[in-house]
């Protein structure tokens, strides 16, 4: 349907759902797999994105959007941007939710059955990622904002293909929205110099926020930190008027959530 025969309120959630998906998908395809993984926060954004429009335009005009993803997954991919804003969580269930994401995660790098367990001190289980020397996200925030339970990430092979069917619901749903969109597509933008970094939770997180706070707590508020600075970044990613629109909204969800 061309937006021409659209409602004007529909021609407007329309356009801002093409300035969102073409804004994440040049940001995002095509880069290699660090650099998508890096890149957690905006991937977290795009499925937000791709969530609610093919949720909005089967609600109010009939388009069946099939993005080929877990539903379940991705809604709660999209729910977990709202952090202690979700009402259905808060502040206490947000922690309790990192306070489990930590044990599986641990557990999956420190098996009991495991092998050669006095070298246990050799094993990390956190990476985190620097942009400049400042964090930009980490391992646990990658599991909280993909919307992973801690059952999918007690496995090292089990969250992989998950979040790879997430990114590619997203993709679905932007090329079916984006398909005879009249957007001139254009290079991606030169991404920041990620550095990463490998460490152990049970040192590092204690040790966030001058070891003031629980380290669920600091975790929880480290993925708030990485979501803002994917947001302070969105100016990088401008290529187009229509990447500019969607970084001034990418930025005022996350101030607006956070």
């Amino acid at each position: 349907m061309a937006s021409s025969e659209l409602e004007p309120v529909e021609v407007i959630a329309l356009e801002m759902a093409l300035a969102d998906l073409h804004y994440v998908s040049t940001a995002l395809v095509g880069r290699a797999g660090d650099v998508i993984a890096a890149e957690i926060a905006l991937v977290q954004y795009g499925a937000m994105a791709a969530y609610e429009a093919q949720l909005h335009f089967n609600t109010t005009l009939g388009w069946t959007i099939d993005p080929g993803w877990d539903a379940a997954t991705a809604k709660a991919a999209r729910m977990s941007g709202k952090f202690f804003a979700d009402t259905k969580r808060n502040l206490d269930g947000v922690v309790a939710h990192f306070e489990d994401l930590l044990a599986a995660n641990h557990g999956a790098f420190y098996p009991p059955d495991r092998r050669g367990k006095l070298f246990a001190f050799l094993r990390d289980d956190l990476s985190v990622v620097t942009v400049d020397a400042r964090p930009y996200t980490s391992l646990l925030s990658a599991h909280y904002l993909t919307g992973l339970a801690p059952t999918q990430t007690a496995t090292l092979g089990e969250a992989g293909p998950v979040v790879r069917k997430l990114a590619f619901g997203i993709g679905r749903v932007a090329a079916m929205l984006l398909d005879g969109a009249e957007i001139p597509a254009h290079p991606p933008t030169v991404p920041p110099a990620f550095e990463w970094w490998d460490t152990k939770s049970g040192k590092a997180l204690p040790r966030l926020f001058a070891g003031q706070l629980q380290p669920a707590l600091g975790a929880a508020l480290m993925t708030v930190h990485s979501v803002l600075m994917s947001a302070a970044h969105s100016e990088d990613r401008i290529g187009c008027a229509w990447c500019r629109t969607a970084a001034k909204k990418h930025r005022f969800v996350a101030l607006f959530q956070t």
